[in-house]
């Protein structure tokens, strides 16, 4: 047993934010910060792969990212269209033809990025992961990216499982002093993701253990909308009306926060 302020010395970047690149949920209050676990929920093919992908590119803090739900050409392609401003049909074609610019910006500008591509990764992969980044850097990466909870092989169609899935996240982020991103499913009442998402509306209710999490939805044509729907660090509303707008390209890759 120790005292608080004790506890604080011995761990002094737990809680510490990091950067936030969208400067509307910055505005907001919405900060990842080490050592906890957020979520972002949203429809299948509603934009939490490109939003998440998006987020770790601009930040520039070091990350490894678990992409178990799409292969490396589907993940490369979006990132290339946002950052050379053509549609990822062009994007896949330059990454082919082996494009020496454009491999030579992908390599750049995503150099901060450990990724694994395994389909059905267990929490023990992600501690082995996690080790052997650490055994290369000498120390732990700020963000761990889960794309997506349901395609972690404790995951189950069951409240119970999804429950041990976050718990074993959160250990790990409270062990390796990393954020843990997760990216998570919605209900049958909100796959058509057009309207704001509640948090009653993520499905098997993963929601306990998270300090932030986030719901997403498309407001109109080019506009992305997301809800803030639990943030212990600042305001949030559980019905998905609190949060903000942004501009989303799904073509282009695109987002503007």
């Amino acid at each position: 047993m120790q005292t608080l302020s004790a506890a604080l010395k011995a761990k002094t970047d737990e809680g510490a934010p990091l950067p936030m690149p969208f400067k509307s949920l910055a505005d907001l209050g919405v900060r990842f910060r080490k050592s906890q676990l957020s979520l972002i929920a949203g429809a299948p093919g509603g934009g939490k792969s490109a939003l998440a992908t998006n987020l770790v590119t601009r930040m520039k803090s070091p990350t490894i990212y678990f992409s178990a739900d799409a292969d490396r050409m589907t993940v490369a392609k979006s990132i290339v269209a946002g950052l050379v401003g053509c549609n990822q049909e062009e994007a896949e074609r330059r990454l082919n033809d082996q494009d020496g610019g454009t491999w030579k910006t992908l390599e750049s500008e995503t150099e901060h990025i450990w990724w694994n591509f395994d389909t059905l990764p267990s929490l023990k992969d992600v501690e082995e992961e996690l080790d052997g980044y650490a055994y290369v850097y000498g120390n732990y990466p700020d963000m761990l990216v889960m794309d997506n909870m349901m395609d972690m092989a404790e995951a189950g169609e069951d409240i119970g499982a999804l429950t041990d899935v976050q718990i074993g996240l959160k250990a790990i982020a409270r062990r390796t002093g990393c954020h843990v991103l997760v990216l998570a499913h919605v209900t049958g009442a909100y796959t058509d993701g057009n309207i704001p998402i509640p948090r009653s509306g993520m499905m098997f209710k993963p929601d306990k253990k998270a300090e932030l999490i986030m719901t997403i939805y498309l407001v109109e044509p080019g506009i992305m909308g997301i809800g803030v729907v639990k943030n212990r660090s600042g305001p949030a509303s559980t019905t998905g009306g609190f949060g903000t707008h942004v501009r989303w390209s799904p073509e282009l890759g695109y987002f503007g926060g």
